[in-house]
């Protein structure tokens, strides 16, 4: 009967030990997915639905997402974000250029990294329409493209791309 008990208790020690393992091994990948955070792509089309919708509310006409622009203001965000640093210069004084002749360029960093995109994407172009300057770069009936990149780290940094 003893025998028995030891192994009966053997074996839930051993499932027990497996269940900790697999929870230890989900939570790992969980943290280095970034669940629990915002999706890059998610916020990037929130913020594009975003501006479209106060252009539209000014009367002015829609941006079209560009994937090349994207991609540019991409590694941009996440240079900002590997760099440490947050200007429309980069301290290596390399001026970003875009492909058109008229473009501008609003960068915003956010603290909140965990939340709804939709939300997360209020708050960042609220930000941006509380700016005379970086408004006038929304609301510019001159752009017709748009790029959006995004780095969500410790911080979330946006750099919009706009191109005429």
């Amino acid at each position: 009967m003893d025998e028995q008990l030891a192994r009966d208790n053997n074996r839930w020690v051993r499932y027990a030990s497996v269940v900790v393992a697999v929870l230890m091994i989900a939570s790992v990948v969980w943290s280095m997915s970034g669940a629990g955070g915002v999706s890059e792509q998610e916020l990037q089309t929130a913020i594009h639905e975003e501006i479209n919708a106060e252009r539209e509310a000014a009367g002015v006409g829609e941006l079209r997402h560009d994937e090349s622009m994207a991609a540019n203001a991409d590694k941009y965000s996440q240079r900002m974000s590997d760099g440490e640093w947050f200007s429309h210069d980069p301290p290596n004084g390399a001026k970003e250029t875009a492909s058109c002749g008229y473009w501008g360029e609003n960068l915003l960093s956010e603290p909140d990294t965990v939340g709804d995109p939709d939300r997360i994407a209020d708050r960042l172009v609220s930000s941006w329409m509380a700016s005379e300057e970086h408004k006038r770069n929304i609301l510019d009936g001159g752009y017709s493209r748009q790029g959006i990149g995004v780095s969500v780290d410790n911080q979330i940094i946006v750099t919009q791309r706009l191109c005429g």
